[in-house]
């Protein structure tokens, strides 16, 4: 991850966010959704098997499925974050770049998370059309249980993000 966050000089504070593509492989490894789906499969008791997991419809499942967790938490956390002037968020990337509002950045983050999740549900199809006649039993198994985890995390996500206090201004009363 170092490679990807080039080190301010003495004293500095990053003033840019990353650029677009090395965001994109910053929050593929910051989220922790990779893990997070490996714990499903487990509790499902069919975790998908390192060597399927190689697969590229079953990586491109994954990786798009990823990418729809971490950019969604990306627009509910964004107006905190920017409020604070925290980089780190999918949403200061395009705002930066492009040099538009928030809200232009936000729904150019929405398209995307769009496009991602109409990737995952190709390599869904491509998972169930064409790898799992070509598997045994219990990696059938595993496969046919995976994009279930994977849409239950997905879903969760965002109602999670709506329901938490994290992502709503809180008013703090000082003691009297």
């Amino acid at each position: 991850m170092r490679q990807l966050l080039p080190d301010p000089g003495p004293g500095e504070r990053r003033k840019a966010p990353l650029a677009e593509e090395h965001y994109r492989r910053h929050r593929l490894l910051s989220s922790a959704v990779h893990v997070s789906l490996g714990i499903g499969e487990a509790a499902s008791g069919h975790p998908v098997p390192e060597t399927l997991c190689v697969h590229p419809s079953v990586q491109a499942a994954r990786e798009s499925a990823n990418n729809v967790v971490a950019w969604a938490n990306d627009l509910y956390s964004a107006p905190k974050e920017l409020e604070r002037g925290d980089l780190c968020n999918y949403v200061s990337v395009p705002r930066y770049e492009r040099r538009c509002s928030a809200q232009e950045a936000a729904a150019y983050v929405a398209a995307l998370i769009t496009e991602q999740t109409a990737r995952f549900h190709e390599a869904e199809a491509q998972i169930r059309g064409r790898l799992l006649p070509r598997v045994g039993p219990g990696e059938r198994r595993a496969l046919e249980a995976m994009p279930d985890t994977v849409v239950s995390w997905m879903n969760g996500n965002p109602v999670r993000s709506s329901e938490t206090a994290r992502y709503r201004t809180r008013t703090v009363l000082e003691a009297a």
